[in-house]
């Protein structure tokens, strides 16, 4: 079958009538149903969408089953003949095929022979092969279901290996395949693909997405667009969590986004046909993606924000294309990191309905999980994507930036803050951050900072884990914020005057195992911290000075336990500093980038 065909295949019966009658009713149907366009409302049709294989292919297939009522076709005259010739139709059935892909040598349908006595595998027992499969550092077997669910779900894996027809497959390559899964997860999110489930990548899937599956490229596109450039929406239903006139609001200005980098306009048209129709609902809203509920990150429930369908393919098309739909149960907000924001998320599926697929590189628009972002900006890698498919049309004033350059490891080697976190450094600099892993010294990044910490402001001063429980503290200008992992602590940002320190800011923050004690930089001075009792120790503040070789005005500072020796960066310069000899080491400051960086 080639790509793309579409098959259309009507099936229309009647109790009550002859083999014949059904037979003629059958052939005079399939004449005039390729030129017939369904109107199909949701309080008429149930829809459900599922992938099968047909002839070697995987297949999209829609499924439309009509509820007892009459149907509410666009011509007329043809309800008129069926009711003429008495075709009852409470069990009219469409099903629409799409051609989405060859068949994956892993997915092909393999043919089982069974023992006398045995019985067929089913979806349950198929998973927890796949689960036995994962190979695990530090996971529960808790979130190895996750896991196992998570690439189910969108795409890693695909869903129909948990067909009993594929146990077979499961058994002899599951294995396999589960660790190439488990790797394309870990590059979406912008992780080490080591193939193994670990916590890092447990704390990336947990994060609120959208749900579109992901088919991820460098920028990365559906292969459909709308013929045309001026485009039509109405937004049908509201959530209770915002009044109408800012959900309006919020829609308007998210289309604006991509209108403002091409040639698109898009008008809001309060009544009849639009080209997307916006609505917000909740689980099973009859058009195959459920939804699931408000997120929760300790359970891994709902993650599934919102959803898009693709523009028209070709020439055909179907009511539903280009619709974006958002989870109702989501506590949808504007203009701050609590809850959902609307208007980010409402930008990426705008996307989707323009034709943009997932991508994975982190801090772009379509990037597949939701983080907040007090820094909202167009990426160079959407800004490519959305003007391959319509064009150049760059209008004044956008109501988004263009993202500024990413920091250069190499050739910008200043760093506003270090620290390390579960063995591994961090080096941040504005709302991004390199990360090394200290195993083998690979650098990655330059990655968002709020791809793991949401809800900090564009620059940090200052941030380190505490020795005694191992929580991270940010510090921003006059504030601090309080991490458990990934996960803000509530009652957080609270001012930096709780540790007692009488300044409006810090350079840098440095716990120090040798004592136990936290070293807070500003200036000149230096301030020690008993973290257990919550107060700076007596005789302080102390001029830097006391370090002996350290510069003032330093950026940032951290302690390698492995080495025996704190590290002090100004610029793009860093001094080793030795705890036995209480001194800097000898051929220091060097280069920040030769050091540290692999430049």
């Amino acid at each position: 079958m080639a790509a793309g065909k579409k098959l259309l295949l009507g099936v229309v019966s009647r109790r009550s009538e002859t083999v014949c009658r059904t037979l003629l009713t059958l052939v005079w149907l399939c004449t005039l149903l390729s030129d017939v366009v369904f109107s199909l409302p949701e309080d008429e049709w149930d829809i459900h969408r599922d992938n099968r294989h047909h002839n070697g292919h995987a297949m999209r297939v829609t499924s439309l089953r009509r509820r007892p009522v009459s149907p509410n076709f666009r011509s007329e005259g043809l309800w008129e003949d069926l009711k003429k010739l008495d075709v009852s139709l409470p069990d009219f059935n469409v099903d629409v095929m799409e051609n989405i892909e060859e068949l994956p040598t892993e997915t092909e349908p393999v043919e089982r022979t069974e023992d006398e006595g045995s019985r067929p595998e089913d979806g349950e027992d198929l998973i927890h092969e796949l689960e036995k499969d994962v190979v695990t550092d530090n996971v529960t077997s808790e979130e190895v279901k996750l896991g196992v669910n998570y690439m189910l779900e969108f795409g890693y894996l695909p869903k129909e290996m948990v067909n009993s027809t594929h146990a077979s497959v499961v058994k002899s390559r599951g294995k396999r395949m589960v660790a190439e899964a488990v790797r394309s997860v870990q590059k979406s999110y912008g992780l080490l693909a080591t193939g193994i489930l670990n916590p890092a990548t447990l704390a990336a899937i947990r994060k609120p997405r959208c749900g579109v599956p992901d088919v991820l490229a460098r920028y990365a596109l559906s292969g459909t667009k709308w013929a045309k450039n001026d485009l039509t929406y109405r937004l049908e239903t509201l959530t209770s969590h915002l009044t109408e006139t800012e959900v309006h609001e919020a829609i308007r200005n998210a289309f604006r986004v991509w209108s403002d980098y091409t040639p698109l306009t898009f008008t809001h048209v309060p009544s009849g046909r639009v080209d997307i129709v916006v609505k917000f609902v909740t689980g099973d809203h009859q058009d195959g993606s459920p939804f699931d509920g408000r997120f929760d990150f300790h359970t891994g429930r709902g993650l599934r924000l919102a959803h898009a369908f693709q523009p028209p393919r070709d020439s055909n098309t179907y009511y539903i294309d280009g619709d974006t739909h958002f989870d109702a149960d989501e506590l949808w907000t504007l203009n701050t990191p609590e809850g959902t924001n609307l208007f980010q998320v409402a930008v990426h599926e705008f996307g989707h309905a323009l034709g943009l697929s997932h991508t994975p590189v982190p801090g772009t628009i379509m990037f597949p999980a939701y983080i907040y972002k007090d820094n909202y900006c167009m990426h160079p890698d959407d800004k490519m994507a959305i003007q391959s498919l319509y064009g150049q049309a760059e209008k004044p004033d956008p109501i988004i930036p263009e993202c500024s350059p990413l920091p250069d490891r190499c050739r910008r080697a200043e760093f506003d803050a270090v620290f390390q976190f579960r063995g591994e450094l961090f080096f941040l600099k504005d709302v991004y951050f390199f990360r090394i892993n200290q195993r083998n010294n690979r650098v990655s990044g330059p990655d968002p900072i709020t791809h793991f910490w949401s809800g900090l402001p564009n620059k940090i001063d200052a941030a380190y884990e505490r020795i005694h429980d191992g929580k991270l503290i940010f510090f921003s200008e006059n504030l601090f914020w309080l991490f458990e992992g990934i996960l803000p602590e509530p009652g957080y940002p609270q001012p930096i005057s709780r540790f007692g320190l009488p300044v409006d800011s810090v350079d840098a923050a440095l716990p120090w195992r040798p004592t136990g004690k936290t070293y807070f930089f500003k200036d000149e001075y230096y301030w020690r911290y008993d973290e257990l009792k919550g107060e700076i120790d007596p005789g302080f503040p102390r001029p830097i000075t006391v370090w002996r070789g350290l510069p003032t005005h330093i950026d940032a500072a951290f302690e390698a336990t492995e080495d025996g020796h704190v590290y002090f960066f100004k610029g793009k310069h860093y001094w080793k500093y030795s705890e036995t000899r209480y001194r800097v080491v000898r051929g220091y400051p060097r280069e920040t980038s030769d050091g540290w960086m692999g430049c």
